[in-house]
């Protein structure tokens, strides 16, 4: 039932709509990690999905993914 309502919702909605809604969230991600001094973003395909890959200097992928928990960002 659930993944019915949910199809419906995703058709209602439309394919379109949501790809350019995911883009648009992705640039503004982008946009506001590009401004942080030693954050340096993986992957700049031109129709990559909106996921944002980085890395930061003098940090460790451990302590970048703790922080980010502790803020409730996945």
């Amino acid at each position: 039932v659930g993944l019915g309502a949910a199809l419906d919702y995703v058709q209602r909605l439309g394919l379109p709509n949501i790809a350019k809604y995911e883009h648009g969230l992705l640039e503004h991600a982008t946009e506001g990690l590009s401004r942080i001094p030693g954050l340096r973003i993986l992957g700049n395909a031109k129709d990559k999905v909106a996921l944002v890959s980085f890395v930061m200097k003098d940090r460790s992928t451990e302590e970048i993914g703790k922080l980010l928990d502790q803020e409730g960002i996945a």
